[in-house]
């Protein structure tokens, strides 16, 4: 699957198999949840931000803040609301796997508004 879009990674067209060669459990899982979050990112919409002291993001349709969990799509995951700017949406994979968040860190995704200047900006990084 490849993915021409300005507010998602792109995925492998065939992702490496984590089975090839010498990989820890956690090094698996992490694999899993990064391609979730890649997967999960391209079906949610950043439609509106309204900014203030607590700044609102439309994401496909509900109203999100700073804080907030969003379910990813077919409910296997969520992301933490991280930051709401005023042209995009910082997200992290909420992880129950300690050990591969210890090891590999957290997995955040950014959406950006169409149009914006942080999407083109964004676009023109994944062109190089």
């Amino acid at each position: 699957l490849l993915v021409d879009s300005p507010c998602s990674r792109f995925t492998e067209k065939e992702p490496a198999n984590p089975r090839d060669g010498n990989h820890s459990q956690a090094s698996v899982d992490h694999l899993f949840l990064k391609e979730l979050a890649d997967r999960a990112i391209i079906e949610l919409e950043l439609t509106s931000i309204m900014t203030g002291n607590k700044s609102l993001a439309n994401i496909s349709g509900r109203i999100y803040q700073q804080g907030d969990t969003l379910l990813l799509p077919h409910a296997k995951g969520s992301f933490l609301i991280k930051e709401v700017t005023s042209d995009s949406v910082k997200l992290e994979l909420m992880m129950h796997n300690e050990e591969a968040r210890k090891e590999f860190g957290s997995i955040e995704r950014v959406l950006f508004l169409e149009g914006s200047a942080a999407s083109r900006f964004a676009s023109a990084e994944d062109d190089e």
